[in-house]
């Protein structure tokens, strides 16, 4: 097998390395308004369903039925405001967490 060298212009160099970063982090540029805006959701200890479900995947649908049948993580509420501690959040994650046979 014989490897291929690509020379490519400094600028194309960029445009390739930034949309490998962007699909790298699912669609956002780390400088761009969005990538400031996770980074610092990435950094808050209270999380609404909503913002559970950009970081975490679990979809705020399935928060709500999860907390109407008193399951899933816990969470604190004030009047209709429902937050996830992160730290709870994690627990119940690593809670769930499922070792594989490699692993044992």
């Amino acid at each position: 097998m014989q490897s291929e060298i690509i020379v490519l212009p400094l600028a194309q160099v960029r445009d390739v390395v930034a949309e490998a970063v962007r699909e790298a982090v699912g669609g956002v540029a780390l400088g761009s308004r969005e990538g400031r805006a996770l980074d610092a959701l990435q950094r808050r200890e209270a999380l609404s369903d909503k913002e559970v479900e950009q970081l975490y995947g679990i979809k705020a649908g399935t928060l709500r039925n999860w907390r109407s049948q008193g399951r899933g993580p816990s969470f604190v509420k004030d009047g209709k405001v429902i937050l996830y501690r992160r730290k709870d959040l994690e627990a119940y994650l690593q809670g769930r967490r499922v070792k594989t046979y490699d692993q044992r």
